[in-house]
Parts: C-alpha cells; sequence; structure tokens
C-alpha cells in the first residue's frame, strides 16, 4: 500500500475541460475528490452528455486495468479535484499484489459496465435511431 501511495499525484482540472476523448489511450487512473464531471458520446461532431459522476468516483481505471481506450467523452462540470496514478505505476503495483489487483479489477469492471458503459450504449442508440429517421440526415 505504500508504494500506491507514493505513486500519486494530484490532479486540478478547471470547469469545462474535456478529460478525454472517444478513442484517447489511458494514460492515468484520476480518483475523483471534489467536484463533477459529466460522460457523454459523440454523434456526427455532436457531443451529447448523458451521465453525471462526482466525489468518491474514478475515471480510466477500467480502461487502465483492461488495456483498453476510452469508448466515452469525460468533461468536467465544476472545478475537479483528484489524485491520480499512472497507468504504468498501477501495473506494476498490481503485478506485485494479486488479491489487490482481483479486487480493483472487480471494482473497476463493476462500475463502468453498471454506471458508464451499459446506460451511455442505451441512450447512444437511441440517439443514432434518432438520426436515422430524421429528414435532414438522409
Amino acid at each position: 500500500m505504500i508504494r500506491f501511495m507514493n505513486n500519486l499525484e494530484i490532479r486540478m482540472l478547471n470547469t469545462n475541460v474535456v478529460i478525454n476523448m472517444e478513442m484517447d489511450e489511458c494514460l492515468e487512473v484520476i480518483f475523483v475528490e471534489k467536484g463533477l464531471y459529466k460522460v457523454g458520446y459523440q454523434i456526427n461532431n455532436q457531443q451529447f452528455f448523458k451521465r453525471r459522476f462526482g466525489m468518491f468516483t474514478s475515471i480510466g481505471g477500467f480502461q487502465a486495468c483492461y488495456d483498453k481506450r476510452y469508448d466515452f467523452i469525460y468533461k468536467t462540470i465544476t472545478d475537479l479535484k483528484g489524485i491520480a496514478i499512472r497507468k504504468t505505476s498501477l501495473k506494476l503495483i498490481l503485478e506485485d499484489f494479486p488479491d489487490f489487483k482481483i479486487q480493483m479489477k472487480n471494482k473497476f469492471w463493476t462500475h463502468y459496465s453498471q454506471e458508464v458503459y451499459q446506460p451511455l450504449k442505451k441512450c447512444k442508440n437511441i440517439d443514432m435511431l434518432d438520426f436515422n429517421y430524421r429528414e435532414d440526415f438522409k
């Protein structure tokens, strides 16, 4: 745990800052201590934000643990303060502590799939259908 704590860095982001875009590579995991951010997607260069998150959540945990790129856009609503750990440091620590690795991966997986991925995929599919039926889009 001391190695984990030694690798943490402070992150402060201003209001209306894009944290990550779709298909960006994950370089760090941010643990949000204060502030709000929204998660959404882009269709035809138009951004739609459907979910809001705040304190005691993380950004990039699933992507860092599973070597995935971001599926959605993350953008701050208010000033965001938190702590971050770089992906390379996290990977090294998780390899040395297999029990901790299992716990972290499970927590990141359940939060991402239940709170982010499934609801946003559903919204995105509905919005894509709406675009297909518009007269000016055909």
